[in-house]
This record gives structure tokens, C-alpha cells and sequence, in this order.
């Protein structure tokens, strides 16, 4: 009875997880997990969302993902021949959130498209002017070598962009990102990993710009994957997940969550090496122990957070001279579902939930 007991406290947390996890002002969801031959839904209306054109399905940072091979894969909501939901020419401001791993990133000429809007076929001009938006990896050879990520709009027509910037570091590739571009009533700004991204750089516009989905001049293509440059198709070659678009510029705290949310795959093996954690137990009621990987020796901050992203437990932590475990007293936190992270000078090793009872 008591094991039973438990997995029903389980199944009511992560279901107040769920519920609360960022999802206000959700507007469209593409999760890549409900597949029907080559339609896929969106999670929002529970109807069709789009069409998928080669892509693999592959687990993902949450549940499944799509592989795109960078030849000729790619994804158009809803379909080829067809415009995108109405809705979208409506957003004056809003967030779009995307989980994506590149494989290559072209350094001679050319873009990984992730996310594309606009015209239905490329403008005569020299870079990806769409009359619309788009989030790509890239911009060789305007900017000689880059594996940068762009967020650009062009509301001029098929010549320069009225806004662009880039994430001033480059790309690695094999590696899972969180991307968040946000924009408000008078401002724009956008979130790489949880973090906001202070080493932006503005190409076009700056930070008081506040361009969106309905600034667009062609509402015409919506398009994952794909997109232009220099009048020529291009197409990612990766992996791309977790798609949501929201109706208002998302704060600090909603962006932690949709990280959260997918974060505990995205820190791959690779990256993870031997930072393999222990939290234990979960569920706890008092004390929780921490195993720390023999190959940490830095100091570690750890944060619990309620699930709306309230920050409500941090202690900062040394591995201790003898052993690897250490005793945390966290009977001043309520019973309830938590989301923790442990993080060294700013880098995340490791995240979860946590349940106490």
C-alpha cells in the first residue's frame, strides 16, 4: 500500500509539473512525438500541425525529435502549397522556444536553417531576405567562418534586414541548445541554455526593436529546416525538438522551466563525462545525500526551484576532504514537486526533479 501510495503522489506531481511548466500563452506546440505517417500534431488544438518531408524520428531532449539529413529533409506547417495558421499573423510580440543539436555548420557559404517564415520562395538578393523571419546557425560568407546563431526579420522587402542578431559565440556542434527569441511592446532579447544572452550582438536594429510575426511583409511559408541564402535552398543537418510559440515575451523565470524541461537529456554523455550525480533519496522528506563525481574538485551551487521558477532553496558546496557524499538538510522546504540544478561557475552538470514528502 505504501509503494502504491507513492506512485500516486508521483503521478499528482508531475501532472501540476506539467500543467504549470511554462505553458501560459502557448500558442502552438510541436513536440515531434505524435507521428501519423508523415503528419505530426500540435499540441495546443490537438489537430494537425505540419508535415514532414524525409526527416528521421529520433529520441530527443524530450520524448522524440526529428533528424534532418542537410540534403533535402524538412517540415512545413501544414503543409507544401499551404499557409501558415492565421494566427501567427497576428503575433506583434511573443517568444518562439526550440531545442536544436547542429552536425554542420557550413565556414565557405551558406546557413543551417532552423526556423523559417515568410515568402514562399526566396528573394533575388544576396543573404536569406524572406520578408519574414527566420532563426538560423551560421552566415558564411557575410560573416567569414561563423557557426553563430541568428535571429534576423527582414520588414523592408527583399533587401538588407531591419533586425538581426547573433549570439556572439559560436555553435558546437554535436551539442543540444535551448534558443528562446523573445519580443516585447518595445523591446527584444533572447535566452541561450537558460541564460540570457548579455554577449548578443545587434547586425541590424538593436535592443528597443520589437519586430515579430505580424511585422512580417509574406506571410506565406512556414517552414522547419529549411530555408534560403543567396536565392538557393538550404537545409539543417541535425537535430531539432520541443517547439513552442507563445503570445508574450517570456520572462527569466518561464525560460528555467522550458529548460528544465528538457535539460536532464540535453547535457549529453559527452559533455556529462564522468559528472555523474547522485541525489538520494527522491523522494525525500529531511535530508537529501549528494554523491559528487570523483572528477569535480570546483565548487558547486545548488538550486531548488518551485515549478512557476520561484527560486526557494540554494547552498553553495565543496566536495568534502574525506568522501564524496554530502548530507543536505532540506526540511524547510514543503511537500511538493521541486526542479534542482547543480552548476559549476555557471556551467550546468546536472538537473532534475525533486520530490519531497
Amino acid at each position: 500500500m505504501k509503494y502504491i501510495r507513492h506512485i500516486h503522489i508521483l503521478c499528482s506531481f508531475f501532472l501540476i509539473f506539467n500543467l504549470s511548466n511554462g505553458q501560459n500563452g502557448m500558442v502552438a506546440h510541436w513536440s515531434f512525438d505524435s507521428i501519423s505517417g508523415d503528419q505530426f500534431i500540435d499540441h495546443v488544438t490537438n489537430q494537425e500541425g505540419g508535415t514532414i518531408y524525409g526527416c528521421k524520428s529520433v529520441p530527443g531532449v524530450v520524448g522524440n525529435a526529428l533528424e534532418f539529413d542537410g540534403v533535402d529533409d524538412f517540415v512545413r506547417i501544414p503543409g507544401v502549397g499551404q499557409l501558415p495558421p492565421e494566427l501567427f499573423s497576428n503575433l506583434s510580440e511573443g517568444s518562439i522556444s526550440v531545442w536544436f543539436r547542429v552536425e554542420n555548420i557550413p565556414t565557405i557559404k551558406g546557413i543551417r536553417p532552423i526556423f523559417y517564415y515568410g515568402r514562399e520562395f526566396a528573394c533575388e538578393f544576396f543573404d536569406a531576405a524572406n520578408e519574414g523571419l527566420i532563426i538560423e546557425v551560421g552566415h558564411s560568407p557575410i560573416h567569414a567562418g561563423s557557426k553563430r546563431l541568428y535571429f534576423t526579420q527582414w520588414t523592408n522587402g527583399c533587401t538588407l534586414p531591419s533586425f538581426c542578431y547573433n549570439s556572439g559565440k559560436g555553435m558546437v556542434q554535436g551539442q543540444w541548445y535551448h534558443y528562446v527569441a523573445v519580443v516585447g511592446s518595445n523591446y527584444n532579447t533572447g535566452f541561450l541554455n537558460g541564460e540570457l544572452m548579455n554577449d548578443r550582438h545587434y547586425n541590424f536594429g538593436n535592443s528597443n526593436t520589437h519586430e515579430f510575426f505580424s511585422d512580417a511583409l509574406a506571410h506565406e511559408n512556414l517552414m522547419i529546416g529549411r530555408g534560403y541564402w543567396d536565392s538557393n535552398e538550404m537545409f539543417f543537418m541535425g537535430t531539432i525538438d520541443e517547439i513552442k510559440i507563445f503570445d508574450h515575451a517570456l520572462l527569466q523565470e518561464e525560460v528555467d522551466l522550458l529548460y528544465l524541461e528538457g535539460n536532464p537529456l540535453a547535457v549529453t554523455e559527452q559533455e556529462r563525462g564522468d559528472n555523474n550525480f547522485k541525489l538520494y533519496p527522491n523522494p525525500a522528506s529531511e535530508i537529501v545525500n549528494m554523491d559528487i563525481p570523483d572528477s569535480i574538485k570546483s565548487e558547486l551551487t545548488f538550486s531548488v526551484f518551485k515549478t512557476n521558477g520561484e527560486l526557494v532553496f540554494q547552498l553553495n558546496l565543496k566536495k568534502p576532504d574525506n568522501g564524496n557524499t554530502i548530507e543536505i538538510d532540506v526540511s524547510r522546504l514543503s511537500k511538493g514537486l521541486y526542479l534542482y540544478t547543480i552548476k559549476s561557475n555557471d556551467q550546468n552538470l546536472d538537473s532534475d526533479k525533486l520530490i519531497i514528502q
